[in-house]
């Protein structure tokens, strides 16, 4: 059977079973085997823990140069914001430019 036309069988407790379609999730993932970071570490992408400054700015410009040559960094930036992806450089967008957007807040100009 499709995958389109799957259905999973939710149960809440006490309720009877109900049926909701299955969200083809390999669609939302689809545009990662084009990405130019396939294969890469994460880390170029993701903070270590305590990264501040100069340091992070430099990762960072070295994420959106990947992403600047991606063939998929639209819907990779796209991807990021509809789920809102809190980590990472996704679509050559940091975790502050995404978070100001939700916001409604642009950073200086």
């Amino acid at each position: 059977m499709p995958l389109e036309e799957q259905e999973t069988v939710t149960r809440a407790q006490g309720s009877p079973r109900t049926r909701t379609p299955a969200r083809p999730l390999l669609r939302v993932w689809a545009w990662q085997v084009d990405a130019a970071c396939r294969g890469m570490d994460s880390s170029v992408f993701f903070s270590p823990p305590g990264e501040r400054g100069p340091a992070r700015r430099q990762r960072e410009e070295r994420a959106r140069a990947i992403c600047r040559e991606c063939p998929v960094s639209g819907p990779c930036g796209r991807f990021a914001q509809v789920f809102q992806q809190d980590y990472g450089v996704w679509g050559g967008h940091t975790e502050r430019e995404r978070r100001e957007s939700w916001a409604g807040v642009t950073g200086p100009g």
